[in-house]
């Protein structure tokens, strides 16, 4: 029984080790500057509008959240979109394959501005 206990604890161990590397390797690697690449222009690709935006904070098990969320009008100055906070919720294994996948984007207190052009089309149409 001493022996087996022993090498249960060397396998606790070694996992114990493996995710703590995996902990400190993550947040040297997910920094909040390197989502910002990765993030801002998919979103202005995806949007076909300019974004910008602020502080970014990375939970590494559920989330990324991002302040004071600016999505610009297409042909005018001036904001389409205004958020404080944008939530993204992810999933943890498909990182492991090098990809992304958001399960939930969370707007919090966003402000929209709607309206309809000259046209008869609305400003968010495109």
């Amino acid at each position: 029984m001493g022996r087996l206990f022993k090498i249960i604890v060397i396998i606790g161990l070694v996992l114990f080790l493996l995710v703590l590397t995996l902990l400190v390797a993550s947040r040297w690697i997910i920094t909040p500057e390197r989502v910002r690449q990765a993030v801002l222009p998919a979103a202005e690709k995806i949007l076909n509008r300019p974004v910008s935006l602020g502080d970014i904070r990375i939970s590494l098990f559920s989330s990324v959240s991002i302040a004071n969320v600016h999505i610009g009008m297409i042909d005018e100055p001036g904001d389409f979109i205004v958020t404080d906070l944008a939530v993204l919720r992810y999933q943890i294994w498909p990182l492991l394959k090098k990809q992304v996948v958001i399960d939930e984007v969370r707007l919090e207190s966003p402000e929209i501005r709607i309206f309809r052009n000259a046209d008869g089309r609305f400003n968010f149409s495109d």
